[in-house]
């Protein structure tokens, strides 16, 4: 009987000691998954638009995940500066947008 309670108290202070272990999550750290990328424009103070996203306005250094994303470059007078930028893990990614003058004249 001693033997019994002995065993189920030695496995009771085992479970206790290794459950957090096992519950506990995996932290995500999504810094390691993310890459650092420039997005500029000539002129600059374009506003951007990352995903449908507005991110600020040119010069901005953001971080982003590998894969493709849709990038915009809006500013007034201008034509829209639209492209599907592929970012590869490990890759640091420059973009800067050169951005067209339209035609139309300012509102008078």
């Amino acid at each position: 009987m001693r033997t019994k309670l002995l065993l189920a108290l030695l496995t009771l202070v085992i479970l206790v000691a290794v459950a957090p272990v096992l519950i506990a999550e995996k932290p995500v750290s999504p810094a390691r998954d993310e890459v650092p990328v420039l997005l500029d424009s000539r002129p600059d103070n374009a506003e951007i638009q990352l995903d449908g996203k507005f991110i600020g306005t040119t010069p901005v250094n953001y971080r982003l995940t590998p894969g493709v994303h849709r990038l915009e470059m809006i500013r007034g007078r201008y034509t829209v500066w639209a492209r599907d930028l592929s970012v590869n893990a490990g890759n640091p990614t420059h973009v800067t947008a050169l951005l067209q003058e339209t035609a139309q004249q300012p509102c008078k």
